[in-house]
């Protein structure tokens, strides 16, 4: 072989080496531009994403695994359970993943996706709505409140093509980038700086209504059809049971029409052919107090929400073969430090509210020492209900008007002045003045 040849023969070489080189180049360039792209597009995603559904639930599908106790159904059970509460009071782990109008159909899956990520001891289920003779109820947005979080799986999948339709309402849950990516206009700071509120999926309400001329039609009243609540009843049932779980039915306390009442009441017959307890709360003598412990007809306030988030915490203490953590230094080492996180947040609301009745609703707690300054004697015009909500505030302690000065810094020039203090702590964590109902 010549120079010449070999030369020849090196320079294809050279010029294949160098065009393989240039390809690896360009695939790597290609897949620099994907990543790039694909970091971009979920950037997008987040930040153009509604955000209620994630406050409210993503601290459950993000770390899935502690909670003994699941809680399913409407905002009547994230309005009157707090998960917070039963685990300062009983050392239980919980959380609660009601959702908005959520149909019995949409609980049931709800508890087919919990499951792929915890098993819980117990699982307690509103049965309100369980009248409803449809899959879903509500607007598309509510909707996505209680969805959007859930974490895409086959489940997931499986409960969307179950509850909706059309392919287009397919894409719509399970990719909501396809409805969220022209919310450009509507974005706020809270879009871009959020956090998951730690209260374990419950909510409050601080309004106040009186239900005292709620209709009770009689607790054997019930509705006899078959709906499809009924029929996804008795899968969430059979569900826990296939799984060792034990089930907890509730009826959780409203002023709703007659025909809900009679499904709820219906319930009951559902508990006993399964051999599960019906808790039916709204027969419950004295549990509630239709003056004071309602926000509407159907939801309770922040009173009324103690007092059955106490009823439950008690019944699954007594009732239900579950843990107390509160000794144990792994579990309750977190749950303290969320409940810090919970009790912030739950005074940064107490200190928000403006109007007497309201703010008193938020003195019904057990956490708080309540110093009361009152200026004048309640005269017999003060109605019924404010009379009955500076009852039900706990740890009250009357104190005259220099007692007050002294630990206000200053004289009380209100008709009202409360100081609140910290029950663990002894810490001072707010101090409120009120005239003509308003706060000063």
């Amino acid at each position: 072989m010549s120079f010449s040849d070999f030369g020849l023969g090196y320079g294809q070489f050279s010029l294949e080496k160098i065009m393989k080189t240039d390809r690896v180049k360009k695939i790597i360039r290609a897949i620099c531009f994907l990543l790039i792209s694909g970091i971009f597009f979920i950037e997008i995603w987040d930040v153009t994403e509604v955000k209620t559904s994630n406050a409210m639930y993503s601290e459950f599908w993000q770390e899935p695994s502690g909670y003994d106790v699941l809680f399913l159904g409407t905002s009547h059970m994230y309005y009157g359970v707090s998960p917070m509460k039963i685990w300062k009071d009983y050392g239980i782990t919980s959380y609660n993943l009601a959702a908005p109008s959520s149909q019995l159909p949409q609980s049931y899956w709800t508890l087919k996706c919990a499951l792929e990520y915890n098993k819980p001891k117990v699982v307690v289920i509103d049965t309100y709505l369980v009248h409803a003779n449809k899959k879903r109820e509500g607007s598309e947005r509510i909707i996505h409140d209680g969805m959007d979080s859930i974490p895409v799986s086959a489940t997931k999948a499986k409960a969307v093509m179950d509850l909706f339709d059309t392919q287009e309402e397919w894409q719509e849950y399970l990719f909501e980038f396809y409805i969220y990516h022209t919310r450009w206009k509507e974005l706020g700071e809270e879009d871009f700086n959020w956090a998951p509120v730690k209260t374990k999926g419950a909510q409050y309400k601080s309004e106040i209504v009186d239900n005292s001329s709620c209709e009770r039609i009689a607790e054997d009243v019930v509705l006899e059809k078959n709906t499809v609540g009924y029929t996804y009843l008795r899968k969430i049932i059979e569900e826990c049971q296939k799984e060792g779980i034990q089930v907890v039915l509730t009826a959780i306390p409203n002023c709703n029409s007659i025909k809900a009442q009679k499904g709820m009441n219906g319930a009951g017959k559902i508990a006993e052919e399964y051999n599960v307890p019906f808790l039916n709360m709204p027969y419950e003598e004295a549990l509630v107090d239709p003056l004071i412990d309602y926000a509407d007809r159907g939801h309770l306030n922040q009173s009324g929400s103690n007092k059955i988030t106490d009823y439950l915490g008690k019944y699954l203490s007594e009732n239900c073969d579950l843990t107390d953590y509160r000794t144990s230094e792994t579990v309750a080492g977190k749950w303290e430090a969320d409940y810090r996180e919970y009790k912030a947040y739950r005074t940064s609301l107490l200190k928000e509210e403006t109007e007497l009745p309201c703010y008193l609703l938020w003195l019904n707690d057990k956490s708080y020492n309540c110093f009361v300054y009152q200026r004048d004697v309640m005269n017999p015009d003060t109605s019924l209900q404010l009379r009955r909500l500076f009852e039900n505030v706990g740890n009250k302690q009357m104190i005259d008007a220099d007692t007050a000065a002294q630990m206000l810094g200053a004289k009380p020039d209100a008709e009202y002045a409360f100081i609140l203090q910290d029950m663990e702590t002894g810490e001072v964590i707010d101090k409120a003045l009120f005239l003509d109902g308003k706060k000063q």
